[in-house]
């Protein structure tokens, strides 16, 4: 009985001895594969970059080139290995580069037909960049010219004024396409808009006759009294305050000035910051006032905003008496005389007169600002600075409390470079 006990015991345990050998040998084998792992070379940044570029080729050519002349400049344009593994990693980029310079002329030539004019006028950049010119689809000024006049038959008359401006600086316009422009700005009375196409056509000379109405109108000035009819106050409420126990209204005020007769404005950004910023968790209402404080509260919306710059595109529902130029603007002399307009501390369609104190204060992170001496405070923030002509010069965005007669005007200049993304809708990316 005893010998037959010890013979089952030991048949009893055979399948724990069986698992126990097949666990040994799985970790066997698995510790053998880490060991090959380890032992194969792990993949350097090089390949890491090179597979960016090859990802970027169709979805985003213009990139990949960037990408490809980064490489070259980090490795040498003849690049290879230093162990000489991979000799021909110059005749892979030369391949993505080509490969990338097809996608970009099948985009281009694709935007065009579909007329997406400013999008086929950024790849002809890129293309022009490179040394290349595909014949049938047009060069950058063209492309941006096309897409002026199609704006202006929709009547987006303030895009259609800014391609306009921007093709003559790649292309001097020709004398039909500028009175297209300046006939279109007489009509939606925008003087200095006006005044602008007038000198580009005075600028071609062959004695171009220019109707005697639009002449005059373009030749003309706006009265003060007329500008200030296109600056508005903009309200911010964002609720109530608790301070030690009670309740304030939170209020922000700022200035803001028209630049289209559908009722688009420029202002600061940090005038409302509230209304965008992921990070505010309160309430926020924008509003403007188009008079005192007696005047409706109408509600606006940000179309865009540039918060590097300081700056923000808004728009409301309805049409300004007066709409400022954004393509007759100038850069300022130091003790040029100029105007700002706004609403102090919320007291509206206030006029201040004074110097341009000083050019080039590095007061933003990119770009210098203009100084002036003209009394602004707070709640001029956003509010348009002009010369005497009218011509836009800079928009208030700062001054010091303690130290009045220093503040600062974000430049026209800035504004004009800043306002395509802006209108693009959303944030405007910066490298």
């Amino acid at each position: 009985m005893r010998i037959k006990s010890k013979r089952n015991s030991i048949f009893f345990l055979f399948p724990f001895i069986f698992v126990l050998f097949l666990l040994a040998a799985i970790s066997s084998c698995h510790t053998e594969a880490k060991a090959i792992k380890n032992l194969t070379p792990p993949k350097s940044i090089r390949d890491f970059r090179l597979d960016d570029i090859a990802r970027q080729v169709e979805d985003d050519p213009a990139r990949a080139i960037h990408l490809i002349e980064v490489y070259e400049i980090l490795y040498g344009p003849d690049s290879v290995y230093p162990d000489g593994t991979d000799p021909f990693v110059s005749e892979r980029l030369a391949t993505l580069r080509d490969s990338a310079i097809e996608s970009l002329k099948t985009d281009q030539v694709d935007a065009v037909n579909e007329k997406r004019w400013i999008d086929a006028a950024s790849l002809a950049r890129s293309l022009s960049r490179l040394g290349i010119t595909v014949e049938s689809t047009g060069e950058e000024p063209e492309l941006v010219l096309e897409a002026a006049r199609e704006q202006l038959a929709e009547g987006n008359n303030f895009e259609a004024f800014l391609s306009a401006v921007r093709a003559h600086n790649l292309k001097p316009l020709v004398y039909d396409d500028a009175l297209l422009f300046l006939t279109k700005a007489v009509e939606v009375k925008q003087r200095r808009t006006a005044a602008v196409f007038l000198s580009i056509i005075d600028s071609i000379g062959n004695n171009h006759t220019v109707p005697s109405e639009l002449r005059t109108y373009a030749s003309g000035t706006d009265a003060v009294a007329d500008m200030i009819k296109g600056v508005a106050t903009v309200w911010i409420d964002r609720g109530v305050r608790i301070e030690y126990g009670r309740g304030f209204p939170d209020r922000v005020l700022g200035s803001a000035f028209f630049v289209d007769a559908t009722g688009i404005l420029i202002t600061n950004y940090h005038v409302i910051s509230s209304e965008v910023d992921p990070a505010y968790r309160g309430y926020s209402r924008m509003y403007i006032r188009m008079g005192d404080s007696t005047s409706p509260r109408i509600p606006a919306r940000v179309i865009g905003w540039d918060k590097t710059m300081d700056l923000a595109l808004i728009k409301t529902e309805i049409e300004p008496e007066y709409v400022y130029s954004v393509v007759d603007w100038i850069i300022p002399n130091v003790g040029d005389t100029v105007y700002a307009i706004g609403s102090p501390i919320g007291l509206e369609k206030t006029v201040t007169q004074g110097i341009v104190s000083a050019l080039g204060r590095r007061i933003l992170q990119i770009g210098d600002v203009i100084q002036i001496d003209a009394a602004v405070n707070s709640g001029n923030s956003g509010g348009p600075v002009i010369d005497m002509s009218g011509r836009l010069v800079g928009i208030v965005f700062a001054g010091i409390d303690q130290f009045q007669g220093l503040n600062f005007a974000v430049p026209a200049e800035r504004l004009a470079a800043a306002l395509p993304a802006m209108i693009a809708g959303g944030k405007a990316e910066r490298p």
